[in-house]
Order: structure tokens, then sequence, then C-alpha cells
């Protein structure tokens, strides 16, 4: 049973974080990075979670999650005594605790033992991908860099051994992939037993990136008496019945409408055959201020192929998929971020997690087989409060996956014609009745044909 907790009038632009009612060193790290106002994620979500509670979270990609449930763990760690400590003696059962008012047993992160030694894991954070691996770590270093606390990030495609040195030195907040959690826990190099904070970040994307079971099989090495955090960009049935499964009386807190592709983001169309795909690009990023191109690939040959023709065309471009070693990805996504590279061409998978601000662009440049891939695509720009723009390359054997994608978001894009371009013979009609019947449902036999 999820109880909804919605936003309040009193969440709003004028808020502060201090309302919040964090540890004055967490306000000291937000007022360092520029943070004044939480979003409406953050003002709804970190109140029940301070308190001790299960949160579920739905919100669009680019709104804070990682702050919704980062400060809170890392207030709730400050405020408890370290392992071992003996003020915990007695406090079991009291029902003044936020956590027995809830309905669960009391939280105490050190109930496991008095007797363990040194640094202990805490809190767990499970992502998707190394990237979103990363920018949690760098997240969590940034909110507690006022505080005593150590935090990892764990991921493949970098060396273990090196993850292990720093294992054994104690760490209090593992950010992990599910893979690579798995490995360190077949080498026993990784002890879940005390985590009292375990978080699902992108929860829908573990579903589609084909995690679950592994998500499954580490939270059964996890202490039932636990904190349990949930974030997603949407709430499939999926997403809802893990939820059920692993967490207690949670609130749930949604911020914005589900399924619908951000309102900040113009969405259009550009009808092109195949093969003309890459002079079309040629000839945009000739002539227009496109500054912070993200472009996405169906497959890893065509992303290679795209770059390759950019730098022949004397674009700064940068490839991102998973034949690049981690090395390679982040100096591709640092290249990215500082400017030197204006397009950075990616896969879905590659690129699952990217929080970079200030892209301007999102170009399909392969048309996406899945509705939800659109709308994470997209969620690339426009982010926050920011305004952008998601262009589609539709050749004539992707309309079918654009019909789609139309229906999925109840919306017919715009098909447009790129000025003195050559787009041969496409769907260049605007939307109006017959189009939006055919949306419903019905289909319009018509031949089209690219020249």
């Amino acid at each position: 049973m999820l109880r909804t907790y919605r936003r309040r009038g009193r969440h709003q632009a004028n808020m502060s974080f201090k309302e919040l009612n964090l540890p004055e060193p967490l306000l000291r790290a937000l007022d360092d990075a520029g943070y004044v106002t939480p979003t409406p994620i953050q003002s709804d979500a970190i109140p029940p979670a301070l308190l001790g509670r299960d949160v579920l979270g739905r919100a669009k990609t680019g709104t804070g999650k990682t702050a919704a449930f980062s400060l809170p763990i890392l207030a709730r760690m400050t405020s408890t005594p370290a392992p071992g400590s003996s003020e915990h003696a007695g406090e079991e059962g009291d029902e003044s605790s936020p956590r027995g008012k809830s309905g669960r047993a009391p939280h105490h992160p050190t109930r496991k033992g008095q007797d363990r030694p040194g640094r202990v894991i805490r809190a767990l954070v499970l992502t998707p991908t190394r990237e979103l691996a990363v920018q949690n770590e760098e997240a969590f270093q940034a909110y507690g860099k006022y505080l005593d606390v150590k935090v990892l990030a764990v991921y493949g495609g970098m060396p273990i051994d090196r993850q292990m040195k720093k294992l054994k030195a104690g760490i209090d907040v593992v950010i992990a992939t599910p893979g690579r959690l798995l490995d360190h826990l077949s080498r026993h190099t990784i002890d879940l037993r005390h985590v009292d904070f375990f978080v699902l970040d992108e929860v829908d994307r573990m579903f589609d990136m084909g995690f679950i079971q592994d998500v499954r099989k580490i939270i059964a090495k996890i202490p039932e008496d636990r904190q349990t955090l949930l974030f997603s960009a949407t709430m499939s049935s999926e997403v809802q019945r893990l939820a059920e499964r692993v967490q207690k009386n949670a609130v749930l807190v949604e911020v914005g409408e589900q399924q619908k592709p951000t309102d900040t983001v113009t969405q259009y169309i550009f009808p092109v055959p195949r093969d003309r795909k890459h002079e079309l690009l040629r000839t945009i990023l000739e002539n227009e201020q496109w500054d912070m191109v993200l472009c996405f690939c169906a497959t890893k040959d065509m992303a290679e192929f795209l770059t390759r023709r950019l730098h022949h065309y004397g674009i700064d471009a940068a490839e991102l998929h998973s034949n690049k070693s981690q090395k390679e990805r982040k100096d591709a996504l640092d290249g990215f971020k500082n400017g030197e590279h204006r397009v950075l061409v990616a896969t879905d998978i590659a690129a699952r997690g990217l929080d970079i601000d200030g892209i301007s662009h999102v170009v399909n440049f392969d048309v996406p087989r899945n509705a939800e891939d659109y709308i994470h695509r997209i969620g690339r720009t426009g982010r926050a409060d920011a305004t952008g723009d998601a262009v589609t390359f539709v050749a004539f054997d992707e309309e079918e996956f654009m019909d789609r994608i139309e229906q999925h978001i109840g919306t017919k894009l715009e098909r447009r014609r790129y000025k003195d371009f050559d787009h041969g013979v496409g769907r260049f009609e605007p939307a109006g009745k017959n189009t939006l019947n055919r949306l419903r449902g019905g289909r319009r036999s018509a031949k089209r044909r690219y020249v």
C-alpha cells in the first residue's frame, strides 16, 4: 500500500534547502555548489526520507533525483552513532522514533552488533550504468565534503584490484552497477550485511537493460530491516510490482506527468533517405549554431561510421558505445562536457543515465524501436528548467516505428524540410484530421517513396 505524497504549494521557488531541516554540513556543501532552491522531487522526497520512510519517487530525467536520495542518506548517516558506539544501548523498540511510527521496526544503523571493526558499508546505491555510478559518486562526495563519509563507485571496465584495495580500507557508501557488484560478492570483497540504506536508481532502465534478475540476487543479500528508496523516470507496472516486494509502507512521490516528454523540449522530424542522413546532419551543423549535440545511433557500427564521417567533414565528434574502454568513454564524456567535442555520438546502452547539462540538441540519427527509448533519449536535453530540441531523422522504412512513438506520446510531430536540402519524396503532411485518426488506430494506405 503506497501513500501518495503530492507536491504542495509551499514546495515552490521560494522554498530553500534550509527549510528541509538538513544538517549544517550538508547546507554548507549545497551553498558551495550554488544550490539554494530544491526541485519539486527533492522538496517532496527528502522530508519522508529524513524520517526513515521508504520512498518510491517518479520524476522526469534532469529534475534532481540524485540529491533527493543522497542528501537524506547522508543526513541520517551523520545523525546516528558510528559503528560500535554504545549510544544505541536500550534504544531498540523506541516507539517515538520515526521508524517506529511508520509501522516498521525502529531503524538503528548499528543494530547488527557492537563489535564491528572499522567502517562498514551502510549505504548501497544500484545504478544501471557506469556513467551514472560515477555521477552519483561525485554527487555524494560533493554533498558530503564536510562529513566523515567515504564513498566508492564500483563498476566494470576498471581494474577490480584497485576497487578491492579501497574496499579493504573501509567504505561507508558503495555505488555500483549490478554486474560488478555480483563479481565482488562472489569474491567476498564486499559485505552487505550491515546495509541500512538501499537505493535503486533509474529502476525503469534496470528492467529495460535486463538487469532485474541481478538486482533481485543483490537484494537477497541485504538485511530486510533497511530503508529502501526507489527512483524512476517512469512508473510501469513492473516497477510498481518490484516496489511492492522490496519496500514497506512506502511514500509515493510523483512529480510531473507520466509518460510524456518534457514540455521544455521542442520535437520535430526530418524525413530523409537513409543513405542521406549523414549529409543532412552535416548540412545542419555547418549552417546552424548547434553547440552541444548528442546524436543517437542504433548500433555501434553506425556510431563509428557517423563519427568518422563527421571527422571527415571537419566537425569535432566523439563516440560513446560498449566497444570503447572505460577510459575512452570517460575522455569522450569529459571532452563533450568541456566543449572540446561539438557532437557526442552514442548508442542507447552506452548513454543510459547520462546527466550532462547544456545539451542543446538531441538528434535521433536512427529511430528507436522502443517508444520508451525515445522518451529517454530526448530527456537528455531540456533538463530541469532549460530548453532544447529533439530532432529525428526518419527514413521510409522507419515510419512504422515513428508512428508507434507518436501513438505512445499522444502527439503528432511536425515534419519539416531543411532549407535548400533535397529530402526526396517523403511524408510531410501537417498534423490534421486524417493523421490524427490514423494515430488512434486506423491506417491510411498511401504510396510513399524516397528518391
